[in-house]
């Protein structure tokens, strides 16, 4: 059972003539479900680093979010650890260091296999300030960033170094959720299973006059929405690419707050079934971006065909109502749904459109099915209704459609497997979302 560790106090109270400001997700940590601090020997080990994180507006606190929880790659759930650790946060300032008042060096805070915990608060007094703001200039130095530090002592031993959590224990690895400091320290023992707690995500306290125009986005989905093929021009503490992070770093010189809690191999089915710890974000978000389908839509073309196919689609959507109807049950008062893009293979390199085929089980007309009952649900003034679809093919597909990659003769210039788009049709779904999302 995944525990989660948030105070009854901290969840979003609906603003009130009186109230003060809610807590919203404060800041862009972007591509938040890459590794980014493994454990490559066994035994005693050690481990530190360190990288910040832009603020989305003037807050007063902050609170950092740690996941002692992994997402596996066969079914993307929430799988605890194996190791329950004891846990103490700290914020940084420009090089000034506070603990979080429950969760110090000094007395750690034990955190149990599979929680969820909310360590805080950090308040902007803490380092004398009135307020902390976020950076003048968003690539340039930050004059007030913020970094997140972890120290734990972890029980078990801690698998060897790797991008992905595998089932193969000579390559099993770590899978974090977010640029992090991690401090680990042996003796840890044990068979290999377990991995690190990783931070998720920074929620804050805006100021009154930045909460009234907060914005907070939940992202769920798959690779293609976080951009595993994308080389992100971004300074690294964006946490890489893909359209989505794009259109919310820098979008008119803010930092949109994000949490994008995606995984490679994502179904909805398995967020559904699995995403109970990251769907309970939402109650720190006001918008949310779905963008699933990419590995969820593959079909047996058999003489059963048309029936699969129908089967699929009635699942899919229902686990879609579903998940609209959660998240709007948490508040959120946006939702956004990403269209489903293009599967294929190419025998030049995705040089030419009339070299690409369907992948195995993929079929194009299906998917253009699927996309269309996402456009239905945009304002249909059902309980199932979305406020935005967002059209990625109309950036990375043929004609605006989802059958092929869109070409300029180039190899591999819309993409270099067939399934993830290449920087060039992410920057352009990028700056086609930030237009959508900026107001």
């Amino acid at each position: 059972m995944l525990g989660i560790g948030f105070s009854p106090a901290l969840r979003r109270q609906r603003p009130t003539l009186v109230s003060v400001p809610p807590l919203y997700l404060a800041a862009n940590l972007t591509r938040a479900a890459y590794a980014v601090d493994a454990i490559s020997a066994e035994g005693n080990s050690r481990r530190e680093s360190r990288a910040p994180f832009f603020l989305g507006g003037e807050l007063t606190e902050i609170w950092l979010v740690y996941a002692n929880w992994h997402l596996p790659l066969g079914n993307c759930a929430e799988v605890p650890t194996g190791n329950p650790v004891m846990l103490a946060a700290a914020l940084e300032l420009e090089g000034v260091t506070v603990e979080a008042p429950n969760a110090s060096r000094a007395a750690p805070r034990r955190m149990e296999d599979g929680e969820t915990f909310l360590a805080g608060p950090f308040r902007a007094s803490d380092f004398g300030l009135d307020r902390f703001r976020p950076v003048a200039d968003p690539l340039g130095p930050a004059a007030h960033f913020a970094r997140t530090s972890m120290w734990a002592d972890v029980g078990q031993k801690l698998p060897r170094s790797g991008q992905y959590l595998s089932e193969a224990p000579a390559s099993r690895g770590h899978y974090s959720l977010a640029a992090t400091h991690v401090h680990l320290t042996g003796p840890l023992a044990g068979a290999n299973n377990g991995v690190a707690p990783s931070h998720i995500a920074v929620i804050g306290r805006p100021t009154p006059a930045a909460a009234a125009n907060w914005r907070a986005t939940l992202v769920i989905g798959d690779s293609v929405c976080e951009g595993q093929a994308d080389a992100s021009p971004y300074p690294a503490v964006a946490r890489g690419g893909g359209y989505v992070a794009r259109a919310h770093w820098n979008n008119g010189g803010r930092h949109l707050p994000l949490a994008q809690l995606g995984r490679h191999g994502g179904k909805l089915a398995h967020y559904r079934a699995g995403g109970a710890a990251r769907r309970s974000m939402a109650a720190f978000a006001t918008h949310a971006l779905l963008a699933f389908g990419a590995n969820d839509l593959f079909v047996l073309a058999d003489a059963n065909l048309a029936s699969r196919q129908a089967a699929l689609k009635a699942a899919w959507l229902a686990d879609l109502d579903a998940e609209i109807a959660a998240l709007r049950g948490a508040g959120i008062r946006h939702i956004r749904v990403a269209h489903v893009g293009p599967r294929t293979t190419s025998s030049d390199q995705w040089a030419t459109s009339v070299n690409q085929s369907p992948q195995a089980n993929w079929q194009a007309d299906f998917v253009a099915s699927v996309n269309a009952e996402i456009v239905s649900r945009v304002l249909n003034g059902k309980a199932n209704a979305i406020d935005a679809a967002f059209d990625v093919n109309a950036h990375w597909g043929e004609g605006g459609g989802n059958a092929k990659w869109l070409v300029n003769g180039a190899a591999n210039h819309p993409t270099g497997d067939g399934t993830h788009p290449n920087s060039a049709l992410m920057a352009s779904a990028g700056a086609g979302l930030a237009a959508a999302v900026a107001g």
